[in-house]
């Protein structure tokens, strides 16, 4: 018979790994951040703990601070649905950057054009 082990504290590290996956299933989460889906379930119901070299990618990708993450401190980003909002941020910084560099080059195509005449 096994029993499953109820988080009640916000600050635990379980608790935490929670927030950070927002909408996401954990078999989502865990893939995003490399680790296969059964250690994240552990971790997250508090049945075993991650070693350092996996807390830290954790949180490079999610933007948090291991402090917070752990417990040890309050402050943190706001969270809202996971990491996907930090993947569609990065998503759209790359389409600004590609869509500047397009309206440089066309520009510049306008002005060679415009001295040919």
């Amino acid at each position: 018979m096994s029993t499953t082990k109820v988080i009640e504290n916000e600050n635990s590290f379980g608790s935490r790994l929670r927030k950070l996956r927002g909408d996401l299933s954990q078999m989502e989460f865990s893939k995003k951040i490399g680790v296969k889906q059964s250690s994240y379930h552990n971790w997250e119901r508090e049945i075993k703990e991650p070693s350092y070299s996996v807390i830290k990618p954790i949180c490079e990708i999610c933007k948090c601070s291991p402090l917070w993450l752990l417990g040890i401190e309050e402050t943190t980003i706001t969270i809202t649905k996971g990491i996907d909002i930090n993947h569609k941020l990065d998503s759209l910084k790359h389409n600004a950057t590609e869509t500047s560099k397009s309206i440089e080059t066309l520009l510049s195509s306008i002005q060679k054009l415009e001295g040919a005449l």
